[in-house]
Order: structure tokens, then sequence, then C-alpha cells
């Protein structure tokens, strides 16, 4: 699996009800789920640095050996497409999955693999999904 810490991941805003920016979600491929991230109204094309949650010791998910070190996080490019237009293309771990995950000595199975394999790009104007072998 590649260092996601190396270079910035997609970082989606998400409103609330009155249309005012409310967080900032970031596809974690290493637990494969959105963690979420304050949001200080950076525009879009704007690069952030934010810690990890998978690395936070209050998470009750924990999940061990991410790839992002444990001071520096990652970096996060907030992107103008709303969280509500990518959400769904991504697959995520179920609640047993991420139990499992955050054992110690855990060896993926394959379908954890296949979920780790997902990575949000940006196509023209639209975001689609391509698997890393």
């Amino acid at each position: 699996m590649t260092n996601h810490a190396a270079r910035p991941v997609p970082g989606f805003p998400t409103h609330g009800h009155r249309g005012g920016l409310v967080s900032l979600k970031v596809w974690c491929r290493w637990c494969c789920e959105w963690h979420t991230h304050s949001h200080e109204g950076y525009a879009a094309g704007h690069v952030t640095h934010r810690v990890a949650h998978c690395r936070t010791p209050g998470n009750p998910n924990l999940v061990p050996n991410p790839p992002y070190p444990v001071s520096e996080g990652y970096w996060i490019e907030v992107q103008a497409a709303p969280f509500s237009e990518v959400e769904k293309l991504v697959k995520e771990s179920t609640t047993a999955q991420r139990r499992a995950m955050a054992r110690q000595g855990y060896e993926p199975t394959d379908a954890v693999r296949r979920l780790r394999a997902q990575r949000l790009v940006q196509q023209d104007t639209r975001w689609t999904v391509v698997h890393d072998e």
C-alpha cells in the first residue's frame, strides 16, 4: 500500500442546514471509512494539515499501524465538490470489519484489501473510484 501521507488527500466539504460549511470529509484508505475534520472556511484548492483519526487513541475503532506517521498526520486538499457528490462512490467497511482491523495481529482479508484499494480520483469535472492493485 502507498504511503498516503506523502501527497494530499481530497477533502470534501459538508454543509449545514443553512448552507454554511461544517466539516471536511476525507476517505481513509486504511480504516476504509470517512473521517470528519474541522473546516475553517478554506476555498477549494487550499491544502491544510490534520491529524489522522485512525491514530487517535480515543477512537474505539483504532486501527493499528496506519500509514500516517503519528507526529505528521496528513495533508488534505479542499475540493469544490461537496461530500454529497462522492459519499456513495466508495464502499465502507462494516462494523465487524472495523472491529477486526482494530485487533492486534490482524491480517487483512481479501475483502479488506479490496476496500483499501479504493482511491478517489477526479476525471475532468467528475469524481470516480479507481482500484489500486
